[in-house]
């Protein structure tokens, strides 16, 4: 089999913050199937992306070799006539996709195995900071997806299905704007480009990487048809304020809280933010949920512009099925929803299933030194699809 990548419009963010396009041409190709293996893959957001730095098969390990190579073949040296930013990214291991706060999906079935931050409990912007606020799942099939530069995240341990959210695409750690940068490994530690090889001749990269995009916008290059994954909402979007009689708030010493702060932002010009407080949980909120129909429900939180400063909010989800959890980066956000995942619910009220958080991040000691503050807002549901979740993709 023989494909092509079609001419594509880049856009492309430099670490001078600036945003412009080029065009990729179209290469001839060579066949991008390697025998024995089944494209996998769905691609991890909904409908169309931007690609920016692509995947460099010199040396996909962030060396510094002076050397990059292009899925198609195209070869630059010593960073000579190439774009920074789209084809002379030295060493890069995988795809950055223009993702402005958006879902994040999971692109194949799996267990997140890792999630957090990649340097613990340290939220900056230099080099070593890498992914930032990351995940990793394990498809189980010898393969390894990694999701970095997030704004909010799924926490280890839980279970995901192809197509399903697991959080939201950010600008943390060491990012240049916002983006999700996906990359593929094997357990074993060798990197692969999803997009396969493309070029004359062997390619460089070893073992060599082959197509692996199963559904999504590119499963054309794979033998398969282009549908982008849609944003699918079927009517049941519910909205829980942070006043209403849905939404509950307390503290471990009882009424009153004292330290439950009032600003009139955020959502319905309203909010609630106290200071965080290490691992204990002494200041707690709660939102349940009244559902007209049962369902897996994309679960949004709403940042307000001020009093939101934690970096590491984490937010529990008790549903029929157990419980789930995700980590929010407060920090920088602006009256914004974040998505922490899709869960499932039943229908009506019930105080068993619910969303909540607390101000024990465990961040004060190293990063807040007191001044870090949990803001606490609405949250929205939106229906995604049944109870038994089917991939979006596979759905009429």
């Amino acid at each position: 089999m023989h494909v092509q990548l079609p001419p594509k419009a880049i856009a492309v963010t430099v670490a001078a913050g600036l945003l412009f396009t080029v065009s990729v041409p179209t290469q001839p190709t060579q066949p991008v199937q390697a025998q024995g293996q089944a494209p996998f893959l769905t691609t991890p957001y909904y409908g169309h992306k931007a690609i920016n730095p692509f995947f460099d098969h010199e040396y996909p390990y962030y060396g510094t070799n002076q050397i990059f190579t292009r899925y198609d073949g195209s070869r630059w040296t010593n960073m000579s006539g190439c774009t920074l930013g789209v084809n002379c990214y030295d060493g890069h291991n995988g795809y950055d996709f223009a993702m402005w706060y958006e879902s994040v999906l999971a692109a194949a079935d799996g267990t997140v195995t890792t999630s957090g931050w990649y340097v613990p409990n340290c939220r900056d912007f230099r080099r070593e900071r890498g992914y930032g606020l990351r995940a990793e799942i394990n498809h189980g099939n010898g393969y390894i997806t990694r999701y970095g530069h997030l704004s909010a995240v799924m926490t280890q341990g839980q279970h995901v299905t192809a197509g399903q959210a697991i959080g939201t695409s950010g600008n943390t750690g060491y990012s240049s704007g916002e983006h999700l940068h996906f990359d593929v490994r094997d357990t074993s530690g060798n990197q692969f480009d999803p997009f396969g090889w493309r070029g004359s001749g062997a390619d460089p990269n070893s073992p060599a990487s082959w197509c692996m995009w199963k559904s999504g916008e590119w499963a054309n290059l794979c033998g398969g048809i282009s549908q982008p994954v849609p944003e699918l909402i079927d009517g049941q979007v519910q909205i829980i304020d942070d006043l209403d009689y849905n939404f509950s708030k307390s503290c471990a010493a009882g009424y009153p809280c004292p330290d439950w702060y009032a600003a009139n932002i955020g959502h319905n010009s309203h909010m609630w933010w106290t200071y965080v407080n290490g691992t204990t949980p002494d200041y707690w909120a709660k939102w349940t949920p009244n559902l007209l129909r049962p369902g897996l429900y994309e679960i949004f939180v709403n940042v307000p512009c001020n009093n939101a400063t934690t970096w590491q909010a984490l937010y529990n989800v008790a549903t029929p099925s157990g419980w789930g959890s995700a980590y929010v980066d407060q920090y920088g956000l602006c009256d914004r929803w974040v998505s922490i995942g899709s869960y499932p619910f039943r229908q009506g009220y019930n105080p068993d299933y619910y969303v909540w958080v607390t101000d024990a991040t465990g961040e004060e000691s190293q990063h807040c030194s007191g001044t870090c503050r949990l803001g606490i807002d609405a949250i929205k549901l939106v229906r995604r699809g049944r109870s038994t979740y089917v991939p979006i993709t596979m759905r009429p």
